[in-house]
């Protein structure tokens, strides 16, 4: 199996940015926890604008990232908002913390929701079939709370030719290995967008796993305003 391991800059910055800010994090949870949220929100805003303009320089979007982007923003001022804003501020936070969980998991829902129609659309409109070579298996260590649970994963790389022209397309969904059902070497039929010959849909897809992003934004959406709901009946 081939791998891939290259030096990232961009990936060593946002791996220190990370770090800072889980250090920032230890050093204000239980002194300012209101800053923690702020910082945990600066994290998810810089991760989702950085995965956001990667995306688009390959002509995609990232919709979920939007999603971490707008979260982050929320939880970056209602951190800030609540450290220093008063005790105006901090009463209004109070008095609204139910209809402020219910509207945050009601955004991340509809999120994962939408999410899903739209790569459902996406694939709709990959309609020629082309046949493609699994040319490389890339690879990636996903860090875990210790090294012990640190695990690699993995990302099959695809290349076929149309028109004329050759691609070389990957998911960039990365999982372990015993989810590949994919291996180096070996032709697969896959469907591309004529209009668009980088968006391609394999033929074994698993689209049970879209339906299930979808009902996890439905329960999340119920979850909070089940929550606003009860706090008003208490």
């Amino acid at each position: 199996m081939e791998e891939t391991n290259k030096f990232n800059p961009k990936g060593c910055i946002v791996l220190i940015l990370f770090m800072a800010g889980i250090i920032g994090m230890m050093m204000t949870a239980n002194s300012r926890p209101e800053l923690t949220i702020a910082i945990l929100g600066m994290m998810f805003l810089g991760f989702g604008t950085v995965v956001i303009i990667e995306s688009r320089k390959n002509g995609e979007f990232q919709f979920l990232m939007l999603m971490i982007v707008v979260l982050g923003a929320g939880m970056t001022i209602g951190g800030f908002a609540f450290a220093f804003g008063g005790e105006i501020v901090r009463n209004l936070f109070m008095d609204n913390a139910s209809l402020i969980i219910a509207l945050i998991l009601s955004f991340v829902g509809v999120m994962l929701i939408l999410d899903h129609m739209i790569r459902k659309n996406d694939q709709k409109k990959c309609t020629v079939n082309v046949i493609g070579t699994c040319i490389q298996i890339d690879s990636r260590i996903s860090s875990g709370k210790s090294k012990r649970t640190n695990r690699r994963t993995y990302c099959p790389i695809y290349q076929y030719i149309y028109n004329g022209y050759r691609y070389t397309v990957s998911s960039r969904v990365y999982t372990g290995m015993n989810t590949i059902k994919v291996r180096m070497g070996e032709e697969y039929s896959m469907y591309i967008n004529p209009d668009n010959p980088q968006v391609f849909s394999e033929e074994n897809e698993n689209k049970r796993i879209g339906m299930g992003v979808s009902i996890i934004g439905l329960v999340l959406f119920a979850i909070g305003w089940a929550i606003f709901i009860l706090d008003k009946m208490l």
